[in-house]
């Protein structure tokens, strides 16, 4: 079987560039390494997190946010953690939260 060669990473942004404009070029990199350089799932993955952020923000007035009120102790980083571009993991445990139970202060 004859497989194609995977298009060098330039390339790759090139093609993500063309098919979602309205990413930065930091995201269109961010989420290409994260699918090790596949732009069919690149783009995928970061076309569903375009629309989420479009749906999803900006958050309604006053939504809990990081650092005002959001559980503190559940969310932390992660400094023997890097990604894979060595940028900082961030460790949200969300499931330990029931937003509709009770509020942030009782959590």
């Amino acid at each position: 079987s004859c497989s194609m060669p995977k298009p060098s990473e330039a390339e790759a942004l090139t093609a993500l560039r063309q098919q979602l404009p309205d990413a930065t070029e930091a995201e269109r990199l961010r989420f290409l390494r994260a699918r090790d350089g596949n732009v069919t799932k690149a783009a995928q993955m970061l076309g569903a997190y375009l629309d989420w952020r479009e749906a999803t923000l900006p958050l309604p007035e006053g939504a809990a946010t990081l650092g005002h009120g959001l559980l503190k102790e559940w969310v932390c980083f992660l400094d023997e953690v890097k990604s894979r571009d060595s940028s900082k993991v961030l460790l949200v445990q969300a499931a330990r939260c029931v937003p509709e139970a009770c509020t942030n202060e009782q959590h």
